[in-house]
């Protein structure tokens, strides 16, 4: 079975259900610009990205996927020693050579990039942004932001307002409604971006890397997370957004109960339900609009798969929600 499975290496390599949360914001951006922006009748082949109607949607979502895949690639190559007790990090445990792994990610990207500007020219500049900002500056000399702690909020921050602006760029224009309607949405995606960044208090964390939640303490970060997913829900009901606003109000109790245990377990159970929630929050979106739940099955069934592939594979149990 082990040998079977041996080339869904390169495709698992990617960690795919990472892409959950990204979809899931660029989703969030395509209906946040349906409700608030040029409306559909309104729609002009000129105004946004997709010349060729929702069939836009898809065709960037999917450039997206092929970006996004190059990244996360990228960093995994780069960050491999400091992720080495990651059993389900193929490039840190060694199934999957640096040298494999950095081809197939600039692979990835030449697809990206190119894919992006055949389907629209206006959509290469955020591709292009995010590239240069989450993939040479986050990882490579002189620059590694990803060690930078400032410097790594900025990248994420700005990385999620693109891939939101993708999404609204389907159907409209950018201006500084985008913006204002994106505010909840970084909220929340830098309250998950900076649990991330946490390290067990009560371990032995002998990583070098520099973090934001080292830097300002476990129980701050804690008490920040939280702070930043209470606006996220209060923007969300200014802004008469329901997608942002019940996905940030029911994560705040998950990161009320870790700032009270103060342990990781709980810090990563966090993590895992604000996606979980965020992600359910957009596909029930997605199944009003476009009355299908093929998204959803299709996510669930890939989700699975995974499981098998990392069970069978590695004997991991991994992914896990909440977890």
């Amino acid at each position: 079975m082990k040998k079977f499975l041996k080339p869904f290496d390169y495709l698992f390599v990617l960690r795919p259900v990472q892409f959950y949360a990204v979809w899931a914001v660029f989703l969030a951006g395509f209906f946040v610009q349906n409700k608030f922006g040029v409306a559909a009748t309104q729609f002009s082949a000129n105004s946004g990205v997709a010349e060729k109607g929702d069939g836009g949607l898809l065709l960037v979502g999917l450039c997206l996927t092929l970006l996004m895949g190059a990244l996360f690639l990228m960093n995994q190559v780069m960050d491999r020693e400091n992720n080495g007790k990651d059993k389900a990090n193929l490039v840190a445990q060694g199934e999957v050579t640096p040298k494999v792994a950095l081809i197939e990610s600039g692979t990835l990207l030449l697809l990206a990039l190119v894919s992006a500007f055949l389907v629209s020219p206006k959509a290469i500049f955020p591709f292009l942004v995010m590239a240069a900002l989450a993939g040479y500056l986050y990882n490579f000399k002189p620059f590694i932001w990803k060690d930078k702690p400032p410097m790594s909020v900025a990248a994420n921050i700005i990385g999620a307002f693109l891939i939101f602006a993708l999404g609204w760029m389907i159907r409209g224009t950018v201006t500084f409604d985008s913006a204002v309607h994106s505010a909840p949405y970084l909220c929340f995606v830098a309250s998950i971006y900076l649990y991330t960044t946490l390290s067990d208090p009560k371990g032995a964390d002998t990583s070098p890397k520099s973090s934001l939640g080292k830097k300002i303490g476990f129980q701050n970060a804690v008490y920040l997370g939280i702070a930043l997913q209470a606006v996220a829900t209060v923007f969300g009901l200014f802004l008469k957004d329901e997608t942002i606003f019940y996905a940030a109000f029911f994560a705040i109790p998950f990161s009320v109960w870790a700032a009270v245990k103060l342990k990781m377990e709980d810090v990563r159970r966090t993590v895992g339900y604000s996606i979980l929630l965020l992600t359910l929050a957009v596909l029930i979106k997605y199944q009003i609009e476009f009355h299908s739940y093929v998204l959803f099955f299709g996510m669930a069934i890939f989700y699975f798969l995974a499981k098998a592939y990392y069970k069978f594979r590695f004997g991991l149990d991994y992914p896990r929600i909440g977890a």
